[in-house]
């Protein structure tokens, strides 16, 4: 009967597996949720092609590959020689470098473009409708281009066109100062185009096109795709916290608060300012009251801020007299802020009720000599983190507390008088003799 034994036993092996199973499906569901609304250009790191322009001035070159790193499964790049006297070049993952390079030799100025229309095996010519519709806002999740720079000397404006048919939006990217590896990241959103706003969501083509400023200037591109990069709040909207309400907002940058940052397309108001927490990262780190304080009307108080990323200025708002808005409360403020912990220092409001009350507060860091933002509104780099912290009385007093040492002949008596709703604990220890006590 040994066939039945392993017979039943393969049932029960699967029943093992359900659970974990189950964990490994849903993670994945989780991760695929976080990825979805990326929508790739090109990673650069597959399709190696490169074109050369030169040494005679007005001299081009022009290429194209059939690859799947590239959105439309092709890509084109084309090169022009301005003045020559050497070469102008663009290369790409040549050498498996993964990467896309534009390169003028020392005293020669020209331009390229890489262009992505569909596979239509033409570098000459721009196919307007070449890639059918693509919705790089991936069903409104999407609000802008992230382009990731790798290296750049300096002095380049870098022009993006979206076509579909006859309708275009564009934009110029100015680079001004260099850029080091690992690199920078820049984000361009959908709504800061001129043109015609429908092409993001039907996309035909789109082109970048690389221009210096001068001679002997380089560029390496690591990545081009369409995201969202925006971090939101998650207090209930009275505090202005959705898109509709001009929420709070920050573009993402290498500065912020805490140890994590995630993004989201809006925000995520809830009674307990825990929605953005439960959007796929807790990343609402950034700031922790300091224990065993009195935060009464008019004491001084502390928090610890974390600063990642850089120096930044953080601003904040308490609604003290618990009315659900912002609008009548002051801004505080703490700047140049070097990355690491500080503990800072505030005055609670002298409206505050803590007995049975519910703080909301609001945190917004923004980087060093920004423009000071309001409590609501767009903000270039950092982030904004929301909190409701919970104050209410839990009072305990113990009258008399004595113990007899029968060796000593003294009696030990300790009084306690404490508050600890208020957060505040009296010890008294008195030391008195056997006969101060009645028996």
């Amino acid at each position: 009967m040994s066939w039945l034994k392993s017979r039943f036993k393969r049932p029960s092996s699967l029943l093992g597996l359900t659970v974990p199973l189950a964990f490994l499906l849903l993670f994945v569901l989780v991760i695929s949720l976080t990825l979805a609304a990326v929508v790739t250009i090109d990673t650069f790191d597959e399709g190696s092609q490169t074109a050369t322009a030169g040494p005679d001035a007005g001299s081009s070159a022009s290429n194209y590959v059939n690859t799947t790193v590239a959105l439309g499964g092709q890509r084109d790049i084309y090169v022009y020689n301005s003045i020559g006297g050497g070469h102008v070049s663009i290369a790409v993952d040549y050498g498996d470098t993964n990467q896309a390079k534009f390169n003028q030799d020392s005293d020669v100025k020209g331009w390229g473009e890489i262009v992505w229309d569909g596979k239509d095996d033409d570098a000459t010519s721009l196919d307007t409708t070449g890639l059918g519709g693509e919705d790089l806002t991936d069903g409104n999740t999407n609000n802008g281009f992230q382009l990731q720079v790798y290296r750049c000397d300096g002095g380049f404006d870098l022009g993006i066109w979206v076509y579909t048919g006859t309708a275009t939006a564009y934009y110029t990217l100015t680079i001004d100062s260099a850029v080091d590896p690992p690199g920078q990241s820049f984000f361009i959103k959908f709504s800061n185009f001129t043109g015609d706003q429908s092409v993001f969501s039907d996309a035909g083509a789109i082109v970048l096109r690389i221009i210096p400023d001068k001679a002997d200037v380089d560029l390496t591109i690591d990545l081009f795709e369409s995201t969202t990069n925006t971090d939101w709040g998650d207090l209930p909207d009275d505090y202005k916290t959705l898109a509709d309400s001009n929420g709070p907002r920050h573009i993402r940058s290498e500065l912020y608060l805490g140890h994590r940052i995630d993004v989201e397309i809006n925000g995520f108001p809830s009674t307990d300012a825990l929605g953005d927490d439960n959007n796929i990262l807790d990343d609402e780190d950034g700031i922790v009251r300091v224990p065993g304080e009195l935060w009464q009307p008019n004491n001084t108080v502390h928090i610890t801020a974390t600063v990642t990323g850089g120096t930044g200025d953080l601003y904040a708002w308490f609604d003290w007299d618990n009315d659900n808005d912002f609008s009548d409360e002051s801004r505080y403020s703490w700047l140049n802020l070097a990355p690491g912990d500080h503990r800072l220092a505030l005055t609670v409001g002298s409206n505050f009720s803590y007995q049975n009350a519910s703080l909301a507060a609001r945190f917004r860091l923004v980087p060093q000599g920004a423009d000071a933002p309001d409590y609501y509104g767009e903000v270039n780099g950092g982030e904004v983190e929301d909190y409701i912290w919970q104050f209410g009385p839990n009072a305990v007093t113990l009258s008399k507390l004595e113990a007899k040492t029968p060796s000593t002949g003294w009696l030990v008596a300790l009084f306690v008088t404490g508050v600890l709703g208020a957060g505040a604990l009296g010890l008294v220890v008195v030391r008195r003799r056997k006969g101060d006590f009645p028996a």
